[in-house]
């Protein structure tokens, strides 16, 4: 389902219910939720309302289970060509709209730099509202090292501003492929954490 199209939201609360479900079984606390692709048929601020109306009618099922939507923005330019949700700001101004601890964004830095780049900016200004980060390089979405982001400072920005400050205690995953093989891609993202 679509959260930017009203005739969606039943089918979404629906996937919702189901995927709290199988989250409980797991143990898992965090849900990625998406926007789904930009309408022709309404504006960007009549899109942006249905996607907080939905996330409203979602937070007291989050509430109730103990979970947290995490509001993923992807990038358009590469992989994710006419999905709405795109770019930090915009993620955090659909969650002042939403307004509850129930709803976050997922940070994915590789979607980030292609989409608006300021990668360590935008995490540390944000870090109370961000409940979940992807890690991929870019170009290639390979393991950290492989591209052109500075992981060894990003993973320092986010030990020093996030997880030292107490302003971030999520997850930090890696969503990547591997350029070679996996020991060498473990070898490069030992690196690149290895920041002190």
């Amino acid at each position: 389902g679509h959260m930017v199209l009203p005739a969606d939201h039943d089918k979404v609360e629906a996937q919702f219910r189901e995927n709290v479900a199988k989250a409980k079984t797991l143990g898992v606390k965090v849900l990625i939720g998406l926007s789904g692709n930009t309408r022709t048929d309404a504006t960007p601020d009549e899109q942006t309302a249905a996607m907080v109306t939905c996330l409203k009618r979602l937070v007291p099922i989050a509430e109730e289970n103990d979970v947290t939507i995490v509001m993923e923005a992807l990038n358009v330019l590469v992989d994710h060509g006419g999905y709405f949700l795109t770019r930090t700001d915009q993620t955090m101004a659909l969650l002042d709209a939403v307004g509850s601890p129930r709803v976050k964004m997922c940070f994915d830095i590789y979607h980030q730099q292609i989409t608006e780049g300021n990668i360590t900016r935008n995490l540390t200004v944000n870090f109370e509202r961000i409940g979940h980060i992807h890690v991929g390089d870019n170009p290639g979405r390979q393991e950290p090292g492989t591209g052109e982001i500075n992981y060894k400072n990003v993973f320092k920005a986010i030990y020093d501003e996030g997880y030292a400050k107490g302003r971030y205690d999520g997850f930090v995953t890696f969503e990547c492929g591997n350029s070679k093989d996996t020991d060498r891609a473990l070898g490069r993202i030992l690196e690149c954490i290895d920041w002190a």
